[in-house]
């Protein structure tokens, strides 16, 4: 690096010599080229005569002295060739040097172009390098702003932070009190809550005892709507019975009339030899059907009767034991009524065979005592019907 100031200087004192060098070399070399250009030219012209030389002898057979000069031209002739070639071999000898000081100089030049575009490469990365620390500096410049700001707005901020840890202090002092003053607050609202759970409570009961009380006056509104109902259906099968009775003493009337003018037989006697359309286990059937509507009847009597004592008893107790016994009486009340629709049913099954027996045919003769065992089971009836309605109405 340190040779690199000498060279511009060689440079410039190489480029006008090795320029007149070559200018020189070049104008030798084309003295020599024409130089050349006549001795070939010269021997050509000799060669044409020694041909014709060589073509008059063979015609004429020369002479021997015009042999020698033949020779002696021969002679000349390579002289003249030698010297031309020796002439064209320094002339490529020169132009030789020549080429190799072009060529020495434009290795010179390339190294220098090399070197310039080195230095062209350096400077760019100079400049780059320039511009980079320019816009680094105008970066920390900026920077450097925006710190000051940084730390200006830090001032504030430390200055609002201090601000700010006085007023958490007041406002930690209001707190303090504050929760003393909620704590107090939070025993009376404590307080006045467990007195107002228990008011709840104790509505919540009065609200039960009042939906209890309103679910049994709606049950027992339901079951006296029932009761009216039964009370008129009773009321209705009262009717009929009374009807029934009413044709059923017209007709033991009647048969009572025309028995006295018949002669009294057996029941057996007109079942089995007057007709012939009861059997005897029809009259069996129907007698074990009376006995068995008997022993019911009297069995339901007796029941209806202990029903209205207990009702009778049970009456004096409490109000709060009245609806249970209420329901139990309305239980029997309902077992009541089934076995009495049941008894009734076959009470009617047993009148619709009297009657089929005393209207079907004429042959048929009933003797008194069943009618008589009817019209008593009616009036079983009657009095059962009647002990039915004076125990729904004291319910």
């Amino acid at each position: 690096m340190a040779l690199t100031p000498l060279k511009p200087v060689i440079l410039k004192a190489a480029v006008p010599l090795a320029a007149s060098l070559a200018g020189f070399i070049y104008a030798w070399i084309l003295a020599k080229k024409n130089l050349s250009f006549k001795v070939f030219s010269s021997p050509e012209n000799g060669c044409d005569d020694s041909s014709k030389l060589f073509s008059s002898a063979e015609d004429g057979e020369s002479s021997t002295p015009m042999n020698r000069l033949v020779i002696h031209d021969k002679k000349s002739f390579s002289e003249h060739e030698i010297t031309g070639l020796r002439n064209q071999i320094e002339g490529l000898q020169m132009r030789e040097l020549a080429m190799r000081l072009q060529f020495e100089l434009y290795c010179e030049m390339k190294a220098q172009e090399s070197l310039l575009v080195e230095v062209r490469n350096m400077l760019s990365l100079e400049n780059d390098r320039a511009e980079f620390l320019s816009k680094e500096i105008s970066s920390i410049e900026t920077e450097t702003v925006r710190l000051e700001s940084f730390v200006v707005q830090y001032m504030s901020v430390v200055e609002q932070l201090q601000y700010w840890r006085s007023q958490n202090r007041v406002l930690q002092r209001r707190v303090q009190k504050l929760l003393r003053d909620s704590k107090a607050k939070s025993r009376l609202i404590k307080v006045q809550a467990l007195m107002i759970k228990e008011k709840e409570e104790e509505l919540l009961r009065n609200h039960e005892d009042f939906q209890t009380r309103v679910c049994v006056i709606n049950k027992l509104e339901g079951e006296i709507r029932e009761l009216r109902r039964i009370l008129e259906q009773l009321e209705e099968e009262k009717k009929e019975v009374v009807k029934k009775l009413e044709t059923a003493e017209a007709e033991a009337d009647a048969s009572k009339l025309k028995k006295e003018k018949i002669h009294r037989k057996p029941l057996k006697y007109y079942l089995e030899v007057e007709s012939g359309d009861v059997s005897k286990e029809e009259y069996n059937k129907v007698l074990n059907e009376l006995e068995e509507m008997k022993k019911e009847r009297s069995t339901e009597v007796e029941e209806l009767m202990k029903q209205y004592e207990e009702h009778h008893e049970e009456g004096e107790f409490e109000g709060g034991l009245g609806f249970v016994q209420y329901d139990s009486e309305h239980d029997l009340h309902h077992n009541d009524s089934a076995e009495s629709d049941h008894a009734s049913s076959k009470r009617k099954k047993f009148l619709k065979t009297l009657k089929r027996w005393v209207e079907g045919s004429e042959k048929v003769r009933v003797k008194p005592e069943i009618i008589k065992q009817s019209s008593v089971s009616c009036g079983s009836k009657k009095s059962q019907v009647s002990s039915n309605s004076r125990f729904c109405s004291s319910a």
